[in-house]
């Protein structure tokens, strides 16, 4: 069992995320997790249950809480097939510097996720096969507005179902490289939303790598299509990377992103395109401080719209351990939004320190 707890304060210069008249507030911000590992020699189970949180002082509006716990397991056949499942559940936040959130909303927006997944999997020398169905839903709150009214989600609802195929193969020791193809499907609940409903296909090859103590992760392209009922067909570059390179055992750079179609409730838009990228680095000093920064961008790219948003961030965290199981953490962020959207500009700056146990 490996739980952990993290408390702190929180500090926000634009909790509302507006270009005028920002409103700051302080707060408390936690967070938990604890995920239980069989150490069978055959077959695998494992449970894993999160929570976090924020409270604030004043605009308590914008207070959040999330959890979500999921259980994977694996049921090994033979030494060349195995088959695997996982179940989630959680409960969710839509904040305000995400791509669907509206402006008009009195707080961010609560929705539930349910993911099920299950395949199987075959190895044969340094080559492995397997395949999979993932069944996704997405169950969003209604919210109130600003300026009175309710803003109905259920033309958001919606399942995904995936059917994806993946072969790798191991070409150099830690190394593989691999193809993955995936078959999509997209329903919505609300027959208003109907015209959102989609049927496409992504085929992605790259590299995956595992090498302790040095490079963990992998990195792809590719290409998407997307034929939505009642919009024009999207289709593009597609693309990912989530890499942590271990150099040496004092510094650890990070390389995390992606490219790929979303879904949207946006007027008279079918999709958008999202480009997520960010870079990470950190140190080791003296075998207790940690310290690194982070620079990011995003990219949302409204389709059938001359909707555009960009974000570009930062961040700096600082953590000192006081023993293995004990540590004092810091971190800064910083947002700037610009987006067509007039009056949708903003900063925001965001500071927090905490305490954090471990087991």
């Amino acid at each position: 069992m490996s739980p952990r707890l993290y408390v702190g304060a929180l500090y926000n210069d634009n909790v509302l995320a507006r270009e005028l008249n920002p409103e700051n507030d302080a707060g408390a911000v936690y967070n938990a997790d604890v995920a239980l590992v069989s150490t069978w020699r055959r077959h695998a189970l494992g449970l894993e249950a999160a929570v976090d949180g924020i409270t604030y002082d004043e605009l308590d509006s914008d207070d959040e809480l999330n959890y979500a716990g999921a259980v994977e397991g694996r049921i090994d056949v033979n030494e060349a097939n195995f088959l695997f499942a996982n179940v989630t559940a959680a409960k969710l936040t839509e904040g305000r510097d995400t791509a669907n959130f509206n402006p008009f909303a009195v707080s961010p927006i609560d929705f539930r996720r349910s993911d099920v997944e299950a395949g199987a999997a075959h190895q044969f020398a340094r080559t492995l096969l397997a395949v999979s169905g993932l069944w996704q839903s997405l169950d969003y709150d209604d919210v109130p507005l600003i300026f009175g009214g309710v803003q109905d989600n259920d033309n958001r609802d919606h399942d995904s179902y995936i059917l994806a195929a993946d072969a790798s193969r191991e070409y150099r020791a830690g190394y593989d490289a691999f193809v993955r193809l995936e078959a999509i499907r997209i329903e919505y609940a609300d027959a208003v939303s109907a015209g959102r409903d989609s049927t496409g296909y992504e085929a992605n090859v790259g590299v995956r790598a595992d090498i302790t103590d040095l490079i963990v992760g992998e990195a792809y392209v590719g290409y998407y299509y997307r034929d939505y009922d009642g919009f024009r067909s999207v289709d593009g570059l597609s693309f990912g990377a989530n890499l942590a390179w271990t150099p040496t055992p004092s510094w650890r750079f990070g390389v995390d992103g992606y490219r790929n179609v979303e879904e949207t409730n946006q007027a008279n838009a079918s999709s958008y395109i999202s480009t997520v990228l960010e870079l990470s680095a950190s140190r080791i000093v003296r075998g207790r401080l940690l310290l690194g920064p982070t620079i990011g961008y995003r990219r949302y790219e409204f389709q059938d719209t001359d909707r555009d948003d960009e974000y570009f961030t930062a961040g700096f965290i600082g953590r000192y351990a006081l023993n293995r199981a004990v540590s004092v953490d810091a971190a800064y962020s910083y947002i700037q939004r610009d987006t067509t959207i007039v009056g949708g500009d903003y900063d925001q700056n965001r500071f927090t320190l905490g305490v954090t146990l471990r087991r």
